[in-house]
């Protein structure tokens, strides 16, 4: 009887350990979550360039695969108010979808892509009829 009971128990904890596992899986947006110092090389779709300094944050959507990135383009300086992108994650890249987005008193049209290295965050987007920005910045 003590041999069964034993037998019993080591598959329950085995069952246990299993079953303990399966919700560990990885989350693949913790990694683009957070404040990133941002340095930005800008075209303007009327010609002139530029570079920027700014920051951004990036924080969890409630959809399972997407993210908000908050001030891509440094659009508080810009509109006077924040863009907040959605982004879709896949492993280590980023997709931002073409959408469009109240700021401010603007509408505005953006889409772009990116990846993330360790730290190192890497994008290129575009605000239709703005600019093109290519930017990348380190995890504070």
């Amino acid at each position: 009887m003590k041999t069964r009971i034993a037998g019993w128990m080591f598959v329950a904890l085995v069952t246990a350990l299993f079953v303990s596992c399966d919700g560990d899986d990885d989350d693949d947006r913790d990694k683009f979550i957070g404040t990133f110092q941002i340095s930005e090389t800008y075209t303007l779709e009327g010609g002139g360039s530029g570079t920027d300094n700014y920051s951004i944050t990036i924080v969890k959507s409630s959809n399972k695969d997407q993210i908000i990135i908050n001030n891509l383009g440094n659009t508080i300086n810009v509109f006077g108010a924040q863009m907040s992108v959605i982004a879709t994650v896949n492993g280590s890249a980023l997709t931002i979808a073409t959408q469009s987005i109240s700021v401010g008193s603007y509408s505005i049209t953006v889409s772009g892509s990116g990846n993330i290295s360790n730290t190192l965050l890497t994008m290129n987007y575009n605000i239709v009829g703005q600019w093109s920005g290519q930017c990348q910045g380190f995890k504070q």
